[in-house]
């Protein structure tokens, strides 16, 4: 059922995204005084949080950009075995 698996992953990886965005903003938050590159964590935390909030909204929209990533770094790879 390639249709079940496509929605699955599509569903884990808007749970890790926003799981991960949740404890990237806690750290952030919580390194104000010892990180001097606090912000930027803060504000890859946010941003995953508002991923993985739209993933869950729009699973449709994130499956198609998903196979966009996933074949952008085969090519990727492709290119840098050929390369090497």
């Amino acid at each position: 059922h390639p249709v079940m698996a496509a929605a699955t992953l599509v569903l884990f990886f808007g749970a890790w995204v926003l799981i991960d965005g949740i404890f990237r903003v806690v750290g952030a938050i919580g390194h104000r005084s010892s990180d001097p590159d606090w912000g930027w964590q803060l504000v890859i935390g946010i941003l995953g949080i508002i991923v993985g909030l739209l993933t869950f909204h729009a699973p449709g929209i994130t499956a198609l950009a998903l196979v966009i990533y996933i074949a952008a770094w085969a090519l990727m790879i492709g290119a840098t075995e050929i390369a090497l």
